[in-house]
């Protein structure tokens, strides 16, 4: 059994996309820099990014 990405706490939270990758922020229009990840803060959002995500 494969739980499709989009039912899955993670991407309920914004962590991950569709697909099950990590989203990132978008690019800084005037230095056209990604700023780096953002770190999961809540222990819900720690608990639902598994090794399974990653």
């Amino acid at each position: 059994m494969v739980t499709p990405f989009d039912k899955t706490d993670a991407f309920r939270l914004g962590i991950i996309d569709e697909k099950g990758n990590r989203v990132r922020p978008p690019r800084d229009p005037k230095t056209n820099v990604r700023p780096a990840m953002e770190p999961l803060r809540t222990s819900e959002e720690k608990n639902s990014y598994t090794i399974l995500h990653k």
